[in-house]
């Protein structure tokens, strides 16, 4: 078995790490620092969060009009705060077009965020 040379020896690992929050970020610099190895954070950075520019006009007037109040009046929490049946009264339309209406809104949606 041969030793590592003196120059091999003092080259220094490097690793990145993710966390969640502050508090995951601070339990790791104590874990590190317990283990009295010497090491020490060079880079502190905000994970880099993708983003996604959407054009709405992927939407017709009524998929908007109809997603829009959905959001408004709670469709989309959970749970729901407004029925699909509500939401069709609001608009003057049948439950089934509503339905359509954000199922198609949707698809368009989630199509043109991941297209992009």
């Amino acid at each position: 078995m041969t030793t590592p040379s003196t120059d091999e020896r003092e080259q220094p690992f490097q690793a990145t790490f993710e966390v969640a929050d502050h508090d995951s970020w601070t339990t790791l610099l104590r874990t590190v620092q317990d283990a009295d190895v010497g090491a020490r954070a060079v880079t502190v950075a905000p994970a880099r969060q993708p983003t996604v520019n959407i054009d709405l006009s992927v939407l017709t007037e009524k998929q908007r009009t109809t997603v829009e109040l959905a959001l408004a009046k709670g469709y989309y929490e959970q749970p729901r705060e407004v029925a699909l049946g509500t939401l069709a009264d609001r608009l003057g339309v049948s439950k089934s077009a509503v339905s359509q209406r954000l199922r198609n809104a949707e698809t368009a949606l989630v199509t043109a965020a991941f297209e992009s």
